[in-house]
């Protein structure tokens, strides 16, 4: 049994890590595209913040272009109080000036709040650009650390599978007819006897079971229907 015993247990662990690997290589594209994806976010909100500081600026730019129309204005109306020959032409010109004087005014407050405004989304922006920036480059470095380790994985998958094929070469075609099918329906085709207990699910294992098994036989457990094996030595 002890050939035999290795040769299936070798397979068993072979099979395990073997489908740990596959496990590994499916999730790897899906760790790379959310990585990808939250690289991206990083770099939506920088652009984000950029938008914000030209739309200030251009509020700012648009209030002073009103505020040089506004000035132009008073000063045209200014020049006109010469011309005008008629109290009710003077008062409504003094009207026109002292409009334009109120906006002038309101817009030079607009336009130092808009500019109080740039210089705190610009410092902002400032700080988003580094933190932002190295969160990117943080995500699409692990990334790349991925698709290194998928290399690798691929690499100890094909190893698996010529290990796999060369300990079923020890193996007689109906050991390994039973073994697939139990590892299809059981996901492991092996358990231990400890103690007289299957060690897979747990249950008690005929003592007359137990010494066909180390005398060299191949039985299954009566619940489970694994492959049974008993450390013999």
């Amino acid at each position: 049994m002890g050939d035999l015993k290795e040769t299936l247990w070798a397979l068993g662990v072979c099979d395990e890590m073997a489908g740990a690997l596959e496990r590994e290589r499916t999730q790897i594209p899906v760790s790379i595209e959310e990585l990808e994806r939250k690289a991206q976010v990083a770099k939506d909100v920088i652009a984000q913040e950029r938008n914000t500081l030209e739309e200030t600026e251009y509020t700012r730019r648009s209030k002073e272009g009103e505020l040089q129309d506004c000035e132009a204005k008073r000063s045209k109306f200014q020049g006109q109080s010469a011309m005008v020959k008629t109290n009710v032409e003077y008062t409504a010109l003094l009207n026109e000036v002292d409009g334009m004087t109120a906006r002038i005014s309101q817009l030079e407050e607009e336009i130092l709040l808009s500019m109080e405004t740039v210089d705190q989304v610009s410092a902002r922006l400032k700080t988003v650009e580094i933190e932002q920036t190295k969160l990117e480059q943080d995500l699409l470095g692990q990334a790349q650390g991925l698709r290194e380790r998928m290399e690798v994985v691929k690499q100890e998958l094909a190893a698996k599978d010529t290990e796999r094929a060369e300990l079923l070469t020890h193996l007689s075609p109906d050991i390994v007819a039973n073994y697939q099918r139990l590892r299809g329906a059981r996901g492991q085709a092996m358990a231990r006897i400890e103690a007289h207990i299957c060690a897979a699910c747990h249950r008690q294992v005929p003592p007359e079971t137990v010494n066909r098994v180390l005398a060299g036989e191949m039985h299954t457990c009566p619940s489970c229907l694994r492959i049974l094996l008993v450390d013999d030595s």
